[in-house]
């Protein structure tokens, strides 16, 4: 009896491993032809089923498998496959196993275009075209495991809102005659491949930028914390759980988000952002008497390619806080620098400020001359931290030295 238990266990596990896709796949339903491969794909979006997508793919132990026991025992063939046992990991991303990103791109697929509108379950094929794939530096050999290796477009046409869809695939492999895997990618509301090219493109500017703000906190109106949250609302968050059990749990319906339209830059809130572009830094004099120091940012929006925005920040006297200016141009180019309590007019030629400082409570008034210095990438950091942070403070809080009487007293 004991005999027979180990016969029939051996025989089991010879079972086991002479299977197409190895031990961890259960689904027997590996498509023989790539419109079949297509078909699946879109089924695991429609029932958000990253079971069935998982075992689409092949396994690392079977792939391997086809390397070390190879029946082409050609010269050219051994030293090929000598390649692909030397890199591994060539194989190893193939398996959603180990490469959790495989799975972790399906499910951000299926909540991006649920964040744009697309509803998966009437979704239909409207077309594929696939682009053969050829071998990068550092992955000879495989075409001795998979001969053929495409990049797809999948066309389908959402009959609930009546829109066309581009989902991309890549890495669709043909394997022991079967067509396995199909990395989804990405999904874009396109007709055709050049538009969605273009739409992607934009896409990844629009990322880029917002990343670009994420890394430079120091610019006005455009928080750190406000970059991040765009970035982790926005269908790109790395949050995403690697477990393909759990995937399917994590789509939760936002409309509207991210899906691309002709212009990265038709949400207002993005509109507003502005860049700095220049800082400079003036000191100089109130009658010649009274020191002051004139920190100005120069911005624009960034989809301007002109500067028309300006903030900065001044102090004289024996102010110790900044005080806050509100910045504008006059038609003849003079330049007003305003405050709730005071406002300078100023007219710049060169790197020279002059002009005159009112006290709008008190009607007292300075004459204004100020020269454009040299300042400190430390400075620079603690102005833009002030300004950033709404760190400064008021003029009539502070004490400031009043204007010297020069005229001469007589009893």
């Amino acid at each position: 009896m004991k005999r027979l238990l180990i016969i029939l266990v051996c025989l089991l596990w010879f079972h086991n491993q002479a299977g197409a896709f190895g031990r961890k796949h259960k689904y027997d339903g590996i498509p023989r032809t790539e419109v079949e491969l297509m078909e699946k794909v879109l089924d695991c979006l429609r029932a958000k089923d990253t079971v069935a997508y998982y075992n689409l793919f092949p396994p690392f132990d079977t792939l391997w498998r086809m390397v070390m026991h190879n029946p082409d025992t050609s010269a050219g063939t051994k030293i090929q496959l000598a390649k692909l046992k030397e890199h591994p990991t060539v194989l190893i991303d193939y398996d959603p196993f180990y490469n959790k990103a495989i799975m972790a791109n399906f499910v951000k697929t299926l909540k991006k275009g649920e964040d744009s509108g697309v509803q998966w379950g009437g979704v239909v094929i409207q077309r594929y075209e696939l682009q053969k794939q050829g071998i990068a530096p550092g992955m000879e050999g495989l075409e001795r495991v998979a001969p053929d290796r495409y990049k797809g477009f999948l066309f389908v046409r959402d009959l609930l809102s009546a829109s066309t869809y581009c989902i991309t695939l890549m890495e669709i492999q043909k394997v022991n005659g079967r067509f396995c895997g199909g990395q989804v990618l990405n999904v874009l509301e396109a007709g055709s491949i050049d538009e969605y090219l273009k739409k992607e493109n934009l896409e990844r500017k629009y990322l880029a930028k917002l990343k670009w703000l994420a890394d430079h906190p120091l610019l006005d109106t455009v928080k750190k914390d406000t970059a991040i949250s765009l970035l982790d609302s926005s269908v790109y968050s790395s949050s995403l759980p690697g477990n393909p059990s759990q995937a399917r749990d994590t789509s939760k319906k936002k409309k509207g988000l991210l899906l691309m339209g002709p212009s990265p830059f038709d949400d207002d809130s993005i509109r507003l952002r502005r860049e700095v572009v220049d800082r400079k830094f003036y000191k100089g004099r109130f009658d010649e008497d009274i020191p002051v120091e004139l920190y100005v940012r120069y911005m624009k929006d960034l989809k301007d390619k002109v500067t028309k925005y300006w903030d900065a920040l001044y102090k004289f006297g024996d102010m110790s806080e900044y005080v806050k200016l509100d910045v504008s141009k006059t038609p003849d180019d003079k330049w007003l620098f305003e405050e709730p309590v005071a406002s300078m007019e100023l007219e710049l030629a060169g790197r020279v400020y002059t002009g005159s400082w009112t006290n709008g409570q008190s009607q007292t008034g300075y004459d204004a001359e100020l020269t454009q210095k040299e300042i400190s990438q430390k400075k620079i950091e603690d102005l833009d931290r002030i300004l950033e942070n709404g760190l400064w403070g008021k003029t009539d809080q502070q004490k400031i030295t009043e204007k010297k009487d020069t005229t001469d007293k007589t009893d």
